[in-house]
């Protein structure tokens, strides 16, 4: 929903790199296991919940993980095939949902624009819808759940009830 960037888009926000920073700055979590404070994970993850729901989220979905993803999307460009690569003007492939966030740290609402625009440009284009949610489990409001035109919106409603 809110993608990584793939090779090919070259913005770098610094919110993001303060997400991942807990990988990127030792070397040696490119294999290693990267275990997340309470105020990294609130930064990256849950930066618009409040410090109750934050450390709540916190114990129930932080798990030490490999800093290797951190690797492979920041330098994606220097490689001829990289895990990220994305062939963005092939026309056999299904629709996406990108989501931009607003207040997301980790993927910002800017680096969702730029792989809009990549795949707009591919002919792949879609209404774009704005949202204040920063963790995807948990819209703030129905429009930010996608809805195609003509559809009932009670999923919608229903989600950002939950």
């Amino acid at each position: 929903m809110s993608p990584a960037p793939p090779k090919g888009i070259l913005v770098l926000p610094f919110s993001t790199l303060k997400a991942g920073s807990p990988a990127l700055a030792h070397p040696s979590k490119w294999h290693g296991a990267v275990t997340l404070t309470l105020e990294e994970f609130t930064y990256g993850f849950v930066n618009t919940f409040s410090p109750e729901e934050a450390a709540a989220a916190y114990e129930k979905y932080a798990v030490p993980e490999t800093g290797q993803i951190f690797y492979e999307a920041g330098f994606a460009n220097f490689h001829l095939h990289p895990p990220t690569e994305v062939h963005f003007k092939s026309d056999n492939r299904a629709p996406l949902l990108i989501v931009g966030a607003e207040k997301d740290h980790t993927v910002p609402a800017s680096l969702s624009r730029k792989q809009y625009e990549r795949y707009e440009k591919s002919g792949s284009s879609h209404p774009r819808t704005p949202c204040a949610a920063s963790l995807a489990t948990r819209p703030t409001s129905p429009a930010c759940l996608p809805r195609r035109p003509g559809r009932s919106s009670s999923l919608a409603t229903h989600m950002a009830a939950r």
